[in-house]
């Protein structure tokens, strides 16, 4: 038995994977332990190619689909005002129970 499993990188090239497991509950376990292993590790030198790169010419330039942090901290800063300035101030009248007849 295998396990399959493809990584889509942001350039549009994928990366297949493709572990063999026993067929037990075991062996499939032991498998995604090493397929979890082996993306980790793809992953973990993308990130440092990333960051070197980012860190070498760059400069406060974002990747291609991500955004800068302090944007988005200032857009919910943003939304937490608004959204209190059009809370009423006091708590909605209760209730009264009628009785009927």
């Amino acid at each position: 038995m295998e396990i399959q499993g493809e990584l889509s990188y942001r350039d549009g090239g994928k990366r297949k994977f493709l572990v063999p497991c026993d067929n037990s509950c075991k062996g499939l376990i032991a498998g995604l332990e090493q397929l979890k292993a082996e993306v980790s590790h793809v992953l973990s030198e993308l990130v440092i190619k990333e960051k070197t790169g980012a860190e070498a010419g760059a400069g406060g330039q974002c990747f291609e689909g991500e955004e800068d942090e302090t944007d988005e901290d200032e857009e919910e800063g943003d939304l937490n005002d608004t959204s209190k300035n059009n809370l009423p101030t006091e708590p909605p009248s209760k209730r009264t129970k009628t009785q009927q007849s």
